[in-house]
């Protein structure tokens, strides 16, 4: 990559994690190219060069949060273990991002409350995650592992709400406890017939 290219990319990232701090203080709907610019220390001209508005931004935003949670499922999917462990690990990591970072509870918020074309970018976005996870799913059959008859894509949209269960309710973050017994339903209903399952997302998996 050549000298100009690292400098332009290492801008752009700049621009977004000011972005992102602006977003954990303010809210995502509060966030303006101003507020940016000046967390970035640049000029507001600047801002628009790397990204297009702020929807630029949120989609940017949107995007490095998919890569970031699909290097958590890869890091997890590839640990030696049950899938049922695997997926309870991944769940408690996940959950705990969401828990700790008001960014990607307005960012979730945004993305699924604005215009329909918003919607569909947050699926295209979520593409990548749910994809790997479907097929996380399917391995996990093939292995005896998870139910035979279970739809592997249904499981991994399912995993994903239940994740995402602290964005979606703004500014009141479940008790740990209820998260653990929702977790506790949808390992049931993914997990073979014949196998014992127990432990919740607080265990030590």
């Amino acid at each position: 990559m050549r000298f100009s290219d690292r400098v332009r990319l290492a801008r752009s990232e700049a621009i977004l994690d000011a972005a992102q701090r602006v977003a954990d203080r303010k809210g995502w709907p509060g966030v303006t190219i101003d507020d940016v610019a000046s967390e970035a220390g640049v000029a507001k001209g600047t801002v628009y060069l790397h990204y297009d508005g702020k929807d630029g931004l949120m989609s940017a935003l949107a995007e490095r949060a998919v890569r970031q949670i699909v290097a958590v499922f890869d890091e997890e999917a590839h640990r030696d273990g049950d899938p049922l462990h695997q997926l309870r690990a991944i769940f408690r990591r996940l959950v705990g991002e969401v828990q700790s970072h008001r960014a990607v509870h307005t960012l979730a918020h945004c993305l699924s409350c604005q215009i329909a074309t918003a919607r569909e970018r947050e699926v295209v976005l979520a593409r990548p995650f749910s994809d790997v996870l479907t097929q996380f799913v399917r391995n996990g059959q093939a292995r005896g592992a998870l139910a035979a008859d279970l739809d592997a894509s249904a499981a991994a949209v399912t995993f994903v709400a239940l994740a995402l269960t602290p964005a979606w309710v703004l500014d009141s973050n479940p008790p740990i406890a209820a998260l653990d017994d929702v977790w506790t339903i949808y390992e049931r209903a993914i997990g073979a017939a014949d196998t014992t399952r127990e432990g919740k997302p607080s265990d030590g998996g």
